[in-house]
């Protein structure tokens, strides 16, 4: 068998000088991947800022959101620039755990109802029909928002307790509750000046683009009495009190909200004395405002039924008749802001 000098002497080297030559070209390819990563210093509120701005605080899409996208190999302005593409690649790529997935999810359906909801407040409410259709738009994307969280928070691989001190779970619940008031506060902007003895009005379900919304009070009992009738809905995220010396709330889940109350048959009255005849004094009179936590449910007993469903179910919860409510057996508070009915009352 003849040597490499004979076979081709041009192309023999030593093991000494092929290794030296691998070790070149190793380093080589190395120093190359290293040259594209700088190393900056941050202060602590800029640190800050970077691991807990989103979508709600800054306007942006999160650290958190963004890395998803980075795995999916999109860019974040790609994906803000054409949110239904970005949200059809994060629904549907493969590469994501749950987590990452409904977590990115909700963020991005919730940038998009704030889109909505703004083009919704800029536009002629004269023009019933657009308007409603707009509305019903903004509704979809909150709603879109909450599922996505509820599948995080409830139907995940891991529970709220494993997640305890992670700043994404906090971020998440934020957007599921932002998600149930912008949904409530465009429901009550909608029905605020019917007739609340009108057939729409006695209505327990509506359609909803492909959702169907129902209203369930069986935890707010006294939303069930007929008399009763909600002047306005007020979140406490859009009040602040003066002169209070303690605001006493609560962190947990829902939409903390403040119910302005008023009598149908004392409206009536006023309307048309002549009608309706006064009714004896009462010793003591209701306090016309009182606080109600507002949830959104999707029902379903698995994660892919949940995550398939087209009904959602708006159910309103009297603080005073417990403190938390379980989904899908875990138990967690409800937010609650005792104080805010009081500060309007006074």
């Amino acid at each position: 068998m003849r040597s490499c000098a004979e076979r081709a002497p041009a192309a023999c080297i030593s093991p000494a000088s092929f290794m030296k030559r691998l070790l070149i070209l190793f380093s080589a390819l190395i120093l190359s991947g290293c040259a594209s990563v700088t190393v900056s210093h941050l202060d602590s509120s800029k640190y800050i800022e970077a691991r807990r701005g989103d979508v709600i605080t800054t306007g942006d899409l999160s650290h958190q959101t963004d890395e998803s996208l980075f795995i999916l190999g999109y860019d974040t302005p790609d994906c803000t620039s054409d949110l239904d593409k970005c949200l059809h690649l994060v629904q549907t790529e493969s590469g994501l755990t749950r987590e990452q997935r409904q977590s990115a999810l909700s963020e991005i359906w919730l940038l998009k109802a704030f889109r909505l909801h703004d083009s919704l407040k800029r536009s002629n409410a004269s023009n019933e029909a657009e308007y409603r259709k707009l509305a019903n738009r903004a509704i979809d994307a909150y709603l879109q928002s909450a599922r996505a969280a509820y599948l995080y928070l409830f139907y995940s691989n891991r529970t709220i307790n494993m997640r305890a001190l992670e700043d994404r779970q906090t971020q998440v619940r934020d957007y599921y509750n932002l998600s149930a008031q912008n949904s409530v506060a465009i429901l009550y902007d909608r029905y605020k000046d019917m007739d609340p003895e009108s057939p729409e009005m006695q209505e327990t379900s509506e359609q909803i683009e492909n959702w169907t919304l129902y209203s369930d009070v069986r935890y707010y009992p006294m939303l069930s009495d007929k008399d009763l009738q909600i002047l306005n809905i007020t979140a406490d995220s859009t009040v602040s009190f003066k002169g209070i010396r303690n605001e006493y709330v609560r962190d947990g889940l829902g939409a903390r909200t403040i119910l302005t109350l008023g009598s149908i048959s004392k409206r009536k009255r006023q309307a048309a004395p002549e009608k309706h005849p006064e009714e004896p004094q009462l010793p003591w009179e209701r306090m016309p405002y009182a606080p109600a936590t507002v949830l959104l449910h999707f029902p379903g007993k698995t994660y892919k039924e949940v995550e398939e469903t087209k009904k959602a179910i708006l159910a309103p919860y009297d603080i005073d008749s417990g403190i938390g409510v379980s989904i899908n057996k875990i138990q967690v508070p409800l937010a609650t802001n005792y104080s805010g009915a009081y500060g309007l009352w006074l």
